[in-house]
This record gives structure tokens, C-alpha cells and sequence, in this order.
């Protein structure tokens, strides 16, 4: 069946209308007038280059691993497991107060510190007293480091932190070794977690000697003369003398 384009007549075959005699190639005929095709453009969809899909992959990778860092970092490692002594204290004490027995060489020997004996001295001695005056607040002087505790294990230490950071309380673990050298106490860094987040050994000993190297800090590291060296060893802090 075929429909004139011109007046709307029926036929079934033929090549011009038979009611209004319109030719029907004129009609259809691409170079006609009347019925030139029109041609819609194509429209290409931009391309995302592999660099650019990189990129925004790399920064939801970079603020995931920030956020996650976050969280390790304020989620507190658990304290060291310390031994309990409770004459501790009352040994230390008597170990500092009698004189050290001396060598064929009269020199003193070693002086021999527990890790209960330790961490009983450093609750006598560093635990920091803040002088609090009319003028100043609980806040000012309230010490950011709250808690200080070392294991001793063969010929490492520990040391456990904990500290306050903008009212948060976070931890710091830090293993490694420690001995005298040129009359200043040094730390070898083995490894380390700031909270649950570890800590690499490129960042361990980048801090460990910006701490100790500081001119600020370098002369808190000095031993007195007559110590010749401190180190552990059998899981006991052994000072010796000159």
C-alpha cells in the first residue's frame, strides 16, 4: 500500500498519484526541496583521561588513609605489662643511699636497676610537680605527659607514653636500645606505634634525634662525669662507672 505524501490517497502500486498525480520520487528524492533530510549532529561524550581517573582515585585512597590513621592514632595502645614489687622502693632507695662496693681497680661497681626498681625511681624523680600560683590556671599547668612506664626485656627497653594532645589523651611506644656516648645518654629506635598507628624506622629515628640533638634538650641527655656507660642487659638497667 502505498500513501501519497501530497494528499493522503491510497494505491496499491505506481510511481505517481492516481487522484492528484503527484510524482512520487519527487517526494522521497534526497535532493528534493521539500523533503531534504535532515541530519542531527553527533555528539561525542567527553573522554576521562586515565591521569584524571588516577588522580581521583589516588585522593579517595589519600583521605582514607588519613582518616584511618586518625582513628589508629587516637585509639590508645595498651599499657606495658609491668612487674610488681612492692619493696621496690625501699630497695631502690637503699641501693642510692649506701655506697657502691668498689673493684681491685677501686672503681665502683656496676649499680643494678630492676624494671620495678626503675619505674619506682621514675615515679621519685620525674614526675613533674607544676608550681601553681594565683595566676595560673589548672590548664596551664596541668604536664601534657600523664604516665610514664619501661619494660625491660634482654637488652631493650621500653617506653610507654601516655600524653595530652589538645585534651585528647594519646600513646606513644617506643622499643629500642641505650647507651653513653660522649658523655650524652642516646636511644636507638627499634620500632614504635603512636596509638595503634606504627610508626616507621625513617620516623622513629628522624624524632628520636631531633629530640635528643635539640639545643633545647641536648643538655637533659648529659650523664655526670663518673658514669661511664648505661645499658641493659640481661633485662636489668646496668650503670657503670669510671
Amino acid at each position: 500500500m502505498i500513501i501519497c505524501p501530497n494528499c493522503g490517497h491510497q494505491q496499491m502500486s505506481g510511481t505517481k498519484c492516481e487522484a492528484c498525480t503527484t510524482i512520487f520520487a519527487y517526494h522521497t528524492s534526497p535532493t528534493s526541496p521539500r523533503l531534504k533530510p535532515v541530519v542531527k549532529p553527533t555528539v561525542e561524550k567527553p573522554r576521562r583521561s586515565v591521569w584524571r581517573i588516577l588522580y581521583q582515585v589516588t585522593g579517595w585512597l589519600a583521605l582514607s588513609a588519613l582518616i584511618a590513621a586518625i582513628v589508629l592514632i587516637a585509639h590508645k595502645s595498651p599499657p606495658l605489662v609491668l612487674k610488681v614489687d612492692p619493696e621496690a622502693a625501699a630497695r631502690l632507695q637503699a641501693k642510692l643511699e649506701s655506697p657502691a662496693p668498689r673493684n681491685a681497680e677501686g672503681t665502683p661497681e656496676p649499680l643494678y636497676l630492676d624494671e620495678a626498681e626503675l619505674n619506682s625511681y621514675l615515679l621519685q624523680s620525674l614526675a613533674l610537680q607544676p608550681l601553681v600560683t594565683k595566676d595560673t590556671s589548672i590548664a596551664e599547668v596541668q604536664s601534657s605527659v600523664k604516665e610514664i612506664q619501661i619494660a625491660l626485656e634482654g637488652d631493650r627497653l621500653e617506653t610507654y607514653f601516655v600524653f595530652d594532645f589538645h585534651g585528647a589523651d594519646l600513646s606513644l611506644l617506643v622499643e629500642g636500645k641505650i647507651h653513653v656516648e660522649d658523655g650524652y645518654l642516646r636511644f636507638e629506635p627499634i620500632s614504635g606505634s603512636l596509638g595503634s598507628l606504627p610508626l616507621s624506622q625513617f620516623t622513629l629515628n628522624a624524632a628520636v634525634k631531633r629530640l635528643m640533638d635539640s639545643p633545647l634538650n641536648k643538655d637533659k641527655f648529659r650523664v655526670p662525669a663518673e658514669i661511664k656507660d648505661i645499658r641493659v642487659a640481661d633485662s636489668q638497667l646496668v650503670v657503670t662507672y669510671r
